[in-house]
């Protein structure tokens, strides 16, 4: 089965696949009582400062890895996150509103991405996927899920996800990912970039990647081309055309 993307990252790969389930979160919409309010404004604050301290190791291990003109790209997660107007949006919705710090602050964050959206300039539109970072990172701690483990991968595999944030693909165990494939993105996203630097061969914008795959099955990724061949038997090894 031949699957067409877009070419993110350059470079050829063969191995088996490791999906990454798409990553969800249950944010429900609570009414909090008067004695509620305060400790739900520090958790909202404690959830920020622990994605801040993570932000700011990611982007020290880049730095060290691929230098600081790509480690800035997670100087602009950072300013998400210091953003005053993010955090007077959430601490009002949970003092006035007397509403949950997840669901006043999912419900933020989708309103600025929503502005992203609708810009013409391509290259802005794509700071909607560092927002979505962003946002995930937070809702995390929020609600008690803590971080997305993906570190997690047995073998040398190829990624098969619905999404990677930069700040995701900079994590990835460069020794036990062969190549990832997404079913959105571009090649101007962060993540595309950190791919880039890290010698990740990578193909976005592929359209129902993961109901085309299943463990077991070998996955051969041409990031020049944008192409990915799944292979359902694992000793069969796929040739690029």
């Amino acid at each position: 089965m031949n699957l067409s993307g877009i070419g993110a990252s350059p470079g050829l790969a063969v191995g088996p696949v490791h999906r990454l389930e798409r990553e969800t979160f249950a944010v429900r919409e609570l009414r909090l009582g008067p004695a509620d309010v305060e400790p739900e404004v520090a958790r909202f604050l404690a959830a920020l400062e622990a994605s801040r301290r993570e932000l700011v190791a990611i982007r020290d291990g880049i730095a060290s890895e691929l230098g600081e003109d790509e480690a800035r790209i997670y100087d602009a997660h950072l300013l998400i996150l210091d953003a005053p107007d993010l955090r007077a949006a959430v601490e009002s919705g949970v003092r006035e509103g007397r509403r949950n710090a997840a669901f006043v602050f999912r419900n933020h964050m989708a309103r600025v991405a929503a502005h992203f959206d609708q810009l013409e300039d391509e290259y802005l539109r794509e700071r909607r996927a560092d927002i979505a970072d962003c946002a995930r990172r937070v809702l995390r701690h929020l609600v008690g899920t803590g971080a997305r483990q993906l570190e997690d991968v047995p073998q040398p595999s190829v990624i098969v996800a619905h999404d990677l944030g930069p700040s995701e693909v900079a994590v990835l165990p460069r020794e036990r990912v062969l190549a990832f494939v997404l079913e959105v993105g571009s090649r101007t996203s962060h993540g595309a970039i950190v791919a880039r630097g890290r010698g990740i061969p990578a193909v976005v914008s592929v359209k129902e990647a993961l109901a085309s795959v299943k463990p077991g099955d070998t996955v051969a990724v041409d990031g020049f081309a944008g192409v990915v061949e799944v292979t359902p038997d694992p000793g069969v090894v796929a040739v690029f055309h």
